[in-house]
């Protein structure tokens, strides 16, 4: 993955649909005291013709434990999200926006790991054992800080290139964070001043990381805040990738949600290019 970034003049054109989900990622701000820890088990079953690693399955179970924290707490529906439209070169791509939350998750502490048969015998359950500290607690997002992300598609060919233009809506700072199917973030670029209304582009070379892979599958996370939060540096990550993807969800969980705005952007690399 190979970065340019620079300062331009372009646009997007957005479109909205408000969903709610149980979701624990990406909450809100600093600890406000009203904290419950409980002990969850997450499960995520794999058959005999998943094609997903060990370590997607993992990261599955430790995000099953995750949303039966956040449920036992606080109950079903505790996120509000956003659906981001964006209409380009006669394409329509789609993100997602978090614009309120009633909990976040603020402590994890890993009790037991591992896999055994499914109980109907068919296949594997890998399943991650934890005792999570839930926050209770209410935010909005601010209605009046909003970005456009324009350009980027949900497929690319190994070496292409893609440019984004980020717009927003009042003075901002950027931190563009790359998230690959191992689960390791990568800061493509971090705390870039973007004044109000003028659009920033950056420039993006799309690779598949290892040699022998024919996809690499990842999402980006366009991450604007109102002043600058220090995280990744530009080419920089944490060798252990558990601590890692801990690192960006604290990170991302100290920001308090009137303080932010992130739209996630899904995206697959194939070595070829499909006919």
């Amino acid at each position: 993955m190979k970065t340019r970034f620079q300062k331009g003049a372009a646009r997007g054109v957005f479109a909205a649909l408000c969903v709610a989900a149980c979701v624990p990622a990406f909450a809100e701000a600093e600890p406000a005291g009203d904290v419950a820890t409980v002990r969850v088990r997450g499960e995520h079953r794999l058959t005999l013709d998943s094609e997903e690693s060990p370590k997607e399955a993992l990261f599955g179970a430790r995000n099953d434990a995750r949303r039966r924290a956040i449920r036992e707490v606080l109950g079903e529906r505790v996120a509000s999200w956003e659906t981001l439209f964006t209409h380009d070169a006669g394409q329509v791509y789609s993100g997602t926006v978090l614009t309120s939350a009633v909990g976040v998750v603020r402590d994890v502490r890993e009790l037991r790991r591992g896999w055994e048969p499914s109980a109907d015998g068919v296949g594997t359950t890998v399943f991650y054992e934890a005792e999570i500290a839930v926050e209770r607690t209410a935010e909005e997002a601010d209605p009046e800080f909003t970005a456009e992300i324009r350009g980027g598609k949900s497929r690319y060919v190994h070496g292409e290139e893609a440019t984004f233009a980020v717009t927003a809506s009042r003075e901002a700072f950027l931190t563009v964070l790359w998230l690959n199917q191992d689960f390791q973030a990568d800061a493509v670029c971090s705390e870039k001043r973007l004044a109000a209304g003028e659009a920033a582009k950056l420039e993006m070379i799309f690779e598949i990381a290892s040699a022998r892979a024919k996809k690499e599958a990842g999402t980006l996370f366009f991450v604007l805040t109102k002043r600058p939060r220090a995280f990744l540096r530009a080419g920089e990550a944490p060798a252990d990738l558990e601590r890692n993807l801990e690192r960006v969800e604290a990170w991302l969980a100290a920001i308090p949600l009137r303080e932010r705005f992130i739209y996630a952007v899904p995206f697959v690399i194939e070595r070829e290019r499909r006919n």
